[in-house]
């Protein structure tokens, strides 16, 4: 099964395993928390994987790729906050699949702009909503260890999902290999 989908869709899952891991590289000079590609990519995966189950499994799978090499190099903790990260990126694969769905039509450009700030929000719901239950109730100790988050959230998701769309045009373009995901 999971061959047949790497051959169905090589071209978007070797860009998605890229965006995975530009995770690992240390940006301190950004100073940004979650400036990440994980929104971005599971809407490109929602967008260009037509199977909504595909899609919401290979974006799960790829955070969680991500976060096992983050653990081995970083040391990190993982705990309920990555379980909502996973529940917000099927939720943006999901909204990527009807982005793509309208996206036949006209304005899908603007499409394309609109939902990496819509997916920033949802994926912000679910980390306050993560901080709020880790914070042990208080809303406002929750909105001040989320806030910070949000930054780096919509800037990542507006970058990579320019970035990976963009890519994605371009190779299209030069080599045009059918993905089979339209």
């Amino acid at each position: 099964m999971i061959d047949s989908i790497f051959k169905q869709h090589r071209t978007i899952l070797i860009l998605g395993l890229l965006m995975a891991f530009c995770r690992l590289i240390p940006a301190p000079e950004f100073r940004m928390i979650n400036f990440t590609a994980l929104g971005a990519t599971a809407l490109f995966f929602g967008v260009y994987i037509n199977d909504k189950k595909q899609a919401i499994s290979a974006s799960i799978l790829l955070a969680m790729f991500g976060d096992l090499m983050l653990l081995l190099i970083q040391d990190i903790n993982l705990d309920f906050m990555s379980v909502a990260t996973y529940l917000a990126l099927a939720l943006i694969a999901l909204m990527g699949n009807f982005v793509g769905k309208l996206q036949r039509g006209y304005a899908s450009v603007v499409l394309i702009m609109v939902a990496p700030l819509l997916s920033s929000v949802l994926h912000f719901m679910f980390i306050l909503i993560a901080q709020y239950l880790k914070a042990g109730g208080t809303f406002i100790s929750a909105l001040q260890m989320a806030i910070p988050q949000y930054k780096g959230l919509v800037l990542g998701d507006i970058f990579f999902t320019i970035l990976l769309f963009s890519i994605y045009a371009i190779t299209k373009k030069i080599s045009p290999v059918d993905d089979n995901a339209q």
